[in-house]
């Protein structure tokens, strides 16, 4: 284990500030976990045996690319509060879904050159991309000069979303809520004209804008991942996600310029809960393939794995690395309680609540029974089908649709 680097401090909680309301709110305990290594395919197949395969409707495929851009100021405000857990401390960002972010609402979002990043093997300035941008070019056009509100038109949908921290001593859990907004508008936000979304109805779309325009919030990071997803259509009391091929990258120097790209080595598992945590997720949580990493996020890593030059504080599950500066932990470290850097730094970025190498669920509200899919002989081998497309082989599992028209993709 690295050791050698005083652990970070949590800054004192200011005054509270309550979140708004509208558009879709969640409220819901999350908890987080790092996948080990090459055991993402038993992972998914032990969640297949509890919990059905959420495909969203239209997608025709279990797993859905998901790529947010998270908006901070040029001084990394939005992180540092974050990053304090300050109450109060709010995160915007805008998010889009598809199975590799259609080429009309990247290309109108985050312009022609950016249409290439999202498409995973595309390297940003390559001759496929330029090719890619090229053919998203008209789609571009359209997109944004189109101004019905996302989803509509045919246009996949995007949405500005709005996520609150609530400090453990206010009894409040922490809140994130979200509207729908046209490609229009997400580019007008990104260009640094949020005002044009002030004419909108009030509520979080408004009130995200004029947070984005008080605090001259810019593009800083865009995430994009391969997300499967378990749960009941239409009952979100037991949800667990698989996060794979998760991917930073920088957007400081504007989104028509993206810089470089960061992989994330491991996958993440996401288990959100309305009701007391079910034994099978308890026994998933506590077995060797999963290692609780409480509050981990993705912006925050994103930041500080892009920017380490202008980061002076790192999330706790950074650690001294051999040839200096920090780094990311490695799985093995984060699974050792016996690593004297990383249980202190836990211990106090939490506010001493819970420490490196343990996260409890049952703080969480009466178990709900979870129906039980068939297995494929895909989950009963616990093997990726040739070429690695992993939750490819979780299409004979018994898949439960979405309802049509039932809503928009969860997050």
């Amino acid at each position: 284990p690295r050791r050698g680097a005083a652990a970070p401090t949590a800054a004192p909680p200011p005054p509270s500030a309550a979140p708004g309301a509208d558009a879709e709110v969640f409220e819901r305990c999350v908890r987080k976990y790092w996948v080990r290594p090459g055991r993402e395919a038993a992972v998914l197949c032990s969640l297949a045996g509890h919990l059905p395969v959420l495909e969203m409707a239209g997608e025709g495929r279990a797993a859905q690319r998901i790529s947010s851009a998270y908006l901070d100021d040029a001084e990394g405000g939005v992180y540092a509060r974050r990053l304090e857990r300050n109450d109060g401390a709010t995160l915007a960002r805008v998010r889009w879904y598809g199975v590799y972010g259609p080429a009309e609402v990247v290309a109108a979002v985050l312009g022609p050159r950016g249409a290439a990043h999202v498409a995973p093997g595309v390297p940003v300035g390559s001759a496929a991309a330029s090719t890619a941008a090229a053919a998203a070019a008209p789609q571009a056009a359209a997109a944004a000069s189109a101004g019905a509100a996302g989803g509509e038109g045919g246009q996949p949908p995007v949405f500005l979303e709005r996520k609150v921290h609530k400090a453990s001593w206010t009894g409040e859990r922490s809140v994130k809520e979200r509207g729908r907004i046209s490609q229009a508008h997400a580019a007008a936000l990104f260009a640094g004209r949020a005002a044009e979304l002030a004419r909108l109805r009030p509520g979080v779309v408004r009130d995200t804008a004029e947070l984005v325009q008080d605090q001259a919030l810019r593009p800083s990071v865009l995430t994009s991942y391969r997300r499967v997803a378990f749960q009941v259509a239409g009952d979100a009391s037991v949800r667990v996600s698989v996060d794979l091929d998760v991917q930073a990258t920088d957007l400081s120097s504007g989104l028509a310029l993206p810089g470089k790209t960061v992989q994330f080595p491991y996958g993440i598992v996401e288990v959100k809960l309305k009701v007391d945590a079910p034994e099978w997720v308890q026994r998933l949580v506590e077995g060797e393939d999963l290692v609780p990493v409480p509050k981990f996020s993705k912006f925050l890593h994103g930041h500080a794995s892009l920017f380490p030059a202008q980061t002076a504080t790192h999330p706790w599950w950074f650690a001294p690395a051999p040839g200096g500066g920090m780094s990311c932990a490695t799985f093995a470290e984060m699974a050792d309680r016996f690593d004297v850097f990383l249980a202190a730094a836990g211990h106090s970025w939490l506010g001493g609540g819970v420490v490196q190498g343990s996260d409890d669920l049952r703080s969480c509200a009466a178990p709900a029974p979870a129906p039980r899919p068939r297995f494929s002989a895909f989950c009963q081998d616990s093997k990726a089908p040739a070429g690695g497309d992993i939750e490819a082989g979780l299409k004979p599992v018994q898949v439960q649709a979405q309802v049509a028209g039932a809503g928009a993709p969860q997050p």
